[in-house]
């Protein structure tokens, strides 16, 4: 089984000198469904390593996804700056679960 790499240019050269593959996702590109979509389509990708950013921004596409299929494994690593708001663990809980924490 392959990891991939999803994210911003730093990240998946940094990610590349141990070897893994990666793929790099600019901000303002507009085919990111059509990557993902070859990216978790590979019966050879095992693991998929996201940066923080890219879940933020495609969160719509991703945690359906995770709630969906049990492989490729979404990891989710933190971006070189932040991104996440406070209150974006208590959003997830109250759209997937239904509680307010």
């Amino acid at each position: 089984m392959k990891i991939v790499m999803f994210g911003d240019e730093d990240s998946v050269n940094l990610f590349h000198l141990v070897g893994i593959e990666g793929i790099i996702q600019e901000q303002d590109d507009g085919n990111f469904e059509d990557k993902f979509e070859g990216i978790t389509s590979d019966p050879d990708v095992g693991i998929i390593i996201i940066s923080e950013r890219l879940l933020i921004k495609y969160r719509e596409i991703i945690f359906p996804f995770k709630m969906q299929r049990r492989l490729p494994i979404i990891v989710e690593i933190p971006s070189i700056i932040p991104e996440f708001k406070e209150d974006f663990i208590q959003e997830i809980a109250r759209k997937y679960i239904g509680i307010d924490i």
